[in-house]
């Protein structure tokens, strides 16, 4: 099976999930008051290899969830891009607690540019003329470019007293298929996050 039919496999159990899923949370939305979805907005850091590197922004409506993390970092010889987006689906959610299912993707660009060198050899001749050689390396760049996809369960924590703290943490541990579905193995994401009213 090549890593395009894991992909596609993947890719269809998730739309098949998130299609049940948003059946059950429109079923819920009949039973609230006014059919009102209820919006909540959170920003903070997130690392790991399925949600991202870098700064994050997560948006929940009712029990269905997203988030969306991008970094740039670019040193001149190196670019790093990583762009992550999660969808996420409340299982359980308390005052503090939030635990839920997730299905992140993580795109990684990693380029390395190398400059051409000049090496030069001199050699004498026992006339004493000097000859040099001269090897060249020519510039190059290495491109690497993957997708890190995976799901699992994760948990937040948010003080319910808003004037203690706005800021809460989040777990999350799962499996991912790592390098274009190269390797799996488990993974596990964290983040801080701040919670608007």
């Amino acid at each position: 099976m090549t890593a395009f039919d894991k992909l596609f496999l993947l890719l269809v159990f998730i739309i098949g999930v998130f299609q049940e899923v948003s059946a059950q949370n429109d079923n819920e939305l009949e039973k609230t008051p006014g059919n009102k979805i209820a919006l909540r907005h959170e920003i903070g850091l997130a690392a790991g290899g399925i949600v991202g590197l870098g700064p994050a922004y997560r948006i929940w409506a009712n029990k269905l969830g997203a988030q969306a993390c991008f970094t740039p970092i670019s040193t001149g010889k190196t670019e790093i891009y990583s762009a992550a987006i999660s969808f996420m689906y409340s299982l359980r959610k308390t005052e503090n607690v939030n635990f839920f299912f997730y299905q992140g993707n993580h795109f990684i660009s990693y380029t390395e540019y190398f400059s051409g060198t000049y090496s030069y050899v001199y050699k004498q001749d026992p006339n004493g003329l000097v000859s040099y050689m001269v090897d060249y390396t020519p510039a190059r760049t290495n491109k690497q470019r993957f997708l890190n996809n995976g799901l699992g369960l994760g948990v937040d924590y948010f003080n319910a007293d808003r004037n203690v703290s706005p800021f809460g943490f989040n777990i999350q541990f799962g499996i991912a298929g790592f390098k274009n579905f190269t390797r799996a193995f488990f993974t596990g994401e964290v983040a801080i996050l701040y919670k608007f009213k």
